[in-house]
């Protein structure tokens, strides 16, 4: 029980993180939040992991997919900060949580594991609640929920390169985490300064002010602590458990949404959301299904 709440506070934190992240639209870009958070992380992930061992501090393991991990996490990050410029955080949040079912496809497709055609299905169901969620005709979202939605297919991606690299770690997951937000950092400066430069106004970079330096940490000291929940649930029951709780966080987002930014989702928008919810609980339960027969079988 103490897991599964540990589990339900952590998904409660997320969203807000993405509440003080809107509460700057239009006075930085989602991009330099991006940079803050990513250098109070690595300071943070760093001296830990130096602390734990400093012999190993300096290495560098699978380069490449430390890089692409950091690149994904980055491109997550940005995209997401960025969408809540122009979107409410309640929409942005339901796109995202296609994720899950995205993951499950680029398993297949990617890892070379069976997709059932339950998936399929429920594949199919969450892009149609997507498109519900934008609108057809874009007179509520528009463009702009691809934002999201690049955000949930780079969610997925670094997932997959995280379950590449777990059948082969060559380090502690505390130094792997400290590696991928130094390369997140990089990722990070560099969208930034494309988004500085494109000439965007929303994606203009100046030097922070106290307030927006003093949000950018507490955002990150959410993240830091949202994530040690995560963990520490995941110590205590299994991952599978906690994952259909994971839709507190578009609960909770929806409902800061309302509140704190006067966001109310349409009907089109709330049967768009119960259609995500539904593809992806389907996908959990399928998927938990194909792992205990495995077990059973073996």
């Amino acid at each position: 029980m103490i897991g599964l709440m540990l589990g339900i506070g952590a998904y409660m934190l997320f969203p807000v993180g993405d509440s003080v992240v809107k509460t700057l639209g239009g006075q930085y870009p989602g991009t330099g939040i991006a940079i803050i958070r990513y250098c109070a992380s690595t300071l943070g992930l760093g001296l830990l992991s130096f602390w734990r061992d400093p012999d190993r501090f300096w290495s560098f393991p699978d380069p490449w997919l430390q890089i692409g991990r950091g690149a994904a996490l980055a491109a997550t990050t940005g995209t997401f900060w960025v969408s809540l410029t122009f979107l409410p955080l309640g929409e942005a949040t339901v796109i995202f949580y296609l994720n899950p079912v995205i993951i499950v496809i680029l398993s297949g497709l990617i890892l070379g594991e069976k997709v059932p055609a339950p998936v399929w299905f429920a594949t199919i169901m969450a892009f149609a609640g997507v498109l519900l969620v934008i609108h057809p005709d874009g007179s509520r979202i528009g463009l702009a929920g691809l934002l999201p939605l690049a955000s949930a297919f780079s969610m997925a991606a670094l997932i997959i390169m995280n379950r590449v690299s777990a059948r082969s770690e060559k380090c502690s997951a505390l130094h792997s985490q400290f590696l991928i937000s130094v390369c997140g950092l990089g990722f990070a400066i560099v969208i930034a300064t494309l988004g500085h430069w494109s000439g965007l106004a929303a994606l203009h970079l100046s030097f922070p002010t106290p307030s927006i330096l003093a949000r950018g940490l507490l955002i990150a000291a959410l993240a830091a602590v949202g994530h040690f929940l995560l963990f520490s649930a995941t110590q205590r029951v299994s991952a599978g458990r906690i994952a259909p709780f994971a839709y507190t966080q578009l609960l909770v987002a929806i409902l800061l949404g309302m509140l704190l930014f006067d966001d109310h989702p349409d009907v089109m928008t709330g049967v768009g959301a119960a259609m995500i919810i539904f593809a992806g609980l389907m996908t959990w339960r399928v998927q938990r299904g194909v792992v205990i027969r495995v077990k059973e079988a073996d």
